[in-house]
């Protein structure tokens, strides 16, 4: 078996269920833990050389990040503190966070 083949699937479907009305679940604001394990699983994600280097790894995995960020304010705290976390230990995570568009109008992402 082998990750690679099957990376990008699972990648966009946490992407998919990050992009959900999750209101509706919850009945009100989904609970931090689950932003914070989307945050977490999306930052081992770009700790993987790999992942980065796939387009379409990289643009979910930053769009599960970036609708964390946008939950909430503990999210956006949690997000940007995991997103330094990994610049800092990993190098190759620079060049996947320079694409992040630095707010709502620029086009993301960004090339």
């Amino acid at each position: 078996w082998s990750w690679d083949s099957v990376r990008d699937r699972a990648v966009h479907a946490l992407w998919s269920i990050s992009s959900l009305e999750l209101e509706i679940l919850w009945l009100g604001a989904p609970e931090e833990t689950f932003w914070n394990l989307l945050t977490h699983t999306a930052t081992l994600l770009l700790e993987n050389p790999a992942c980065t280097k796939s387009t379409d790894c990289r643009a979910d995995t930053l769009a599960v990040l970036a609708n964390a960020a946008r939950a909430s304010n503990e999210s956006a705290q949690s997000v940007a503190g995991a997103i330094v976390h990994a610049v800092h230990m990993h190098e190759h995570v620079s060049s996947a966070v320079a694409t992040l568009p630095l707010s709502e109008e620029q086009p993301w992402p960004l090339t």
